[in-house]
C-alpha cells in the first residue's frame, strides 16, 4: 500500500508539472490534449498490474486447486467450515464435517477456501 502511495504521488506530481507546462494563449498547443491524458492512461496501467494481475493470478491458482480436489482432501470453506472431501459431483462436493458419519454437508465448489490436505 506504502508502494501505490508512493507511485500515485509521483503521477500527481507529474500531473502538475504538465499542466503549469504552457501559459494560456488564445490558441491551444498541439499536444496539449495528449499530455493531458498521459497522467491519467499511467495511473491505469499501474492500476492493473498493482491491483488486476495479482488478482488474477490468485483467482487462476484457486480454481487450478479446486479444479484438484479429490476424495479424503480436507478442506476449509470460506464460510470457516472444516470438512473431510467424501463425494465430488460436477459443481458440488459432498464433505463429512466430524468423526460421525451422518454428518454430512453438500456445497458448490466455488466456496472452497483452501484445501488442506
Amino acid at each position: 500500500m506504502k508502494k501505490l502511495a508512493t507511485i500515485l504521488a509521483m503521477v500527481l506530481g507529474a500531473t502538475n508539472m504538465f499542466a503549469m507546462g504552457a501559459p494560456a494563449t488564445g490558441t491551444p498547443q498541439k499536444g496539449s490534449s495528449l499530455m493531458t491524458m498521459v497522467p491519467l492512461i499511467l495511473i491505469m496501467v499501474i492500476f492493473y498490474f498493482l491491483i488486476l494481475f495479482p488478482q488474477r493470478q490468485q483467482q487462476k491458482k484457486l480454481m487450478e486447486m479446486i479444479k484438484n480436489v479429490k476424495n479424503g482432501d480436507k478442506i476449509v470453506t470460506s464460510g470457516g467450515i472444516h470438512g473431510t472431501v467424501i463425494k465430488i459431483d460436477k459443481t458440488t462436493i459432498t464433505i463429512q464435517i466430524s468423526s460421525s458419519p451422518k454428518a454430512e454437508m453438500t456445497i458448490e465448489k466455488s466456496v472452497i477456501g483452501k484445501v488442506i490436505q
